[in-house]
């Protein structure tokens, strides 16, 4: 529980939308050891993609094209993941960005 409770601030996303896609931003803010560093993926319905690797505590992503008015789904993994399947337990966040 306590690292569910500690992702509500690990991951923030800005979103701004632009037509079919969206600008997202990640500020990786979760002050859990554990959490130090985080892969984070990006599915979507053409499949699943590393959005960000190796990310740092107290850093922020530049901003990323997401596709908009679909489904898309933001899931949190353990630094070096290899793939979608290492995503933690509970860490995996459904959007839908008009």
């Amino acid at each position: 529980m306590k690292t569910l409770f500690t992702f509500a601030s690990l991951v923030l996303l800005s979103l701004t939308s632009y037509g079919q896609t969206a600008r997202i931003q990640a500020i990786h803010n979760s002050a859990d050891a554990a959490a130090d560093t985080v892969d984070v993926w990006l599915t979507t319905t053409s499949g699943s993609s590393k959005l960000i690797d190796n990310f740092y505590f107290r850093s922020a992503s530049s901003f990323i094209d997401a596709p908009a008015s679909q489904d898309i789904r933001v899931n949190i993994a353990g630094k070096n993941s290899s793939s979608i399947a290492d995503t933690i337990p509970g860490l995996g966040f459904d959007y839908n960005l008009a």
